[in-house]
């Protein structure tokens, strides 16, 4: 058995070139920390024993928040993360077409729970699911599901009744924002956790920062080598294949033919 190939081994042994197919620029949402905002929480840096309750739509009204709380307690935990929102509400959320678990009633567990957490001193990450949502809001916005390759609206493969959501579309960036922002100003919890944020496979819809890759070709690169290199291949790892190469003094010089998104240049020395 060959030894595994250590970073070392493999700097000494090659090194590669990346460069990248530009597109059209289209503005990303960005995200401005406020001046004077506060410093890094002192917990995030401490050993934790963390604990995690992910609720089903049903739990509302069966489950007992009591004997999790105590559950925290005997395993004395210091931190934990509650299903609060996304697919389902477990809060009496107000953000519309935020659907509500069928069995919350007037209660609120998720409140329950977060307010019997910081009674025990406990760390309180609210635990957030944007990747399905119901028909009420895919009638209402279309566009902001997920899109097969002929076409058609994505239904959840293990929940019929779900369809999913696109992660570089609106459900993302405006509805969730609006979710995040209700949790964050109701219960003030330490964090928010969001599960499968980048979308559960490929969408084909014509939205989001990249509609469409376009190729480039004739890419001429110019690599820098070190004095007493002499390369033995020079190859496209994208496209998989090598690529022919001459030296103009200590420049290895080459064209990449073409470019969809990315492309490496990888040099075995």
């Amino acid at each position: 058995m060959k030894p595994a190939l250590s970073r070392r081994r493999f700097l000494q042994g090659s090194f590669a070139v990346a460069t990248l197919a530009s597109t059209d620029p289209i503005g990303w949402p960005r995200a401005h920390a406020a001046e004077g905002s506060a410093s890094t929480p002192d917990w995030v840096d401490k050993p934790m024993r963390w604990a995690q309750l992910t609720l089903v739509e049903d739990d509302p009204g069966k489950f007992d928040p009591k004997f999790w709380l105590d559950y925290f307690q005997r395993t004395r935990s210091d931190a934990v993360c509650l299903s609060a929102g996304g697919c389902v509400a477990y809060y009496p959320t107000r953000v519309p077409f935020h659907h509500r678990s069928q069995w919350l009633g007037d209660t609120d567990p998720f409140g329950e729970l977060v307010a019997g957490c910081r009674k025990l001193g406990m760390v309180v990450i609210a635990r957030t699911d944007p990747h399905a949502t119901y028909d009420d809001m895919q009638q209402a916005h279309p566009d902001w599901i997920a899109v097969e390759a002929d076409g058609k609206p994505r239904r959840h493969w293990a929940s019929p009744e779900l369809w999913v959501t696109c992660a570089l579309g609106g459900y993302n960036f405006e509805f969730m924002t609006e979710v995040k922002r209700e949790i964050m100003s109701r219960y003030h919890v330490d964090g928010i956790f969001i599960n499968r944020w980048d979308g559960s496979g490929g969408c084909y819809c014509a939205k989001g920062p990249v509609r469409e890759f376009i190729p480039i070709g004739g890419q001429q690169v110019r690599v820098l080598m070190p004095e007493a290199a002499r390369p033995k291949r020079v190859h496209l790892l994208a496209a998989g294949k090598t690529v022919p190469t001459r030296r103009e003094g200590r420049f290895l010089m080459l064209t990449v033919p073409s470019i969809l998104d990315h492309e490496v240049v990888a040099i075995d020395l």
